[in-house]
């Protein structure tokens, strides 16, 4: 029977593969290229999903005009995203941006792994955020992720109070929903 294989998650390059090695009472999983060791099959392959996060992660806009890498983030599989969801959606807080067009284009493409963190943004107090998400991203949902924020909404349209930004979000909450429920 032939032992796993793994590329490790040291080196980083073609040459560094991690085999099983058990000698005497010692069994552990070591690379032949950097000499990294590790005790057992469970933490060479909780070292290997950090080291692809780590990765993951350099695609990820470094500034406002960063577009470098996103195709390869819209060719990511959706477990592979998932993570980096949070901060791409902390691109759209000022949809001025210009990376920020592109990452919208992404969040689109996952709406279900997107639509989770909206309600937090919606209660949240960062109101241009706020505003640019009902604006730009919501009114692309699905009839059912749309008709799940209604309350929401509803909620942000009814805001009461006089100041500048309040009246904004509400001005933007009725931009939404007429565009999502009428």
């Amino acid at each position: 029977m032939t032992d796993k294989i793994y590329p490790c998650p040291i080196c980083n390059n073609a040459n560094g593969v991690v085999v099983h090695i058990s000698g005497g009472n010692e069994e552990l999983w070591g690379c032949g290229e950097c000499g990294n060791v590790w005790q057992n099959e469970e933490e060479l392959i909780s070292a290997m999903k950090k080291a692809n996060q780590t990765e993951l992660e350099h695609l990820l806009p470094q500034h406002k005009q960063d577009n470098s890498n996103i195709d390869r983030l819209k060719n990511l599989h959706d477990e592979e995203i998932r993570p980096l969801i949070p901060e791409l959606l902390s691109w759209l807080a000022d949809c001025n941006w210009p990376v920020a067009s592109d990452v919208l284009g992404v969040l689109k493409s996952r709406e279900s792994l997107v639509f989770p963190h909206i309600a937090g943004i919606l209660t949240g107090s960062d109101v241009e955020w706020k505003c640019w998400i009902m604006q730009l991203l919501i009114p692309s949902f699905s009839p059912e992720h749309k008709e799940e924020l209604r309350g929401e909404i509803e909620k942000l349209m009814s805001l009461t109070s006089l100041d500048e930004d309040t009246q904004w979000v509400v001005e933007i909450a009725t931009y939404c929903y007429n565009k999502c429920f009428t």
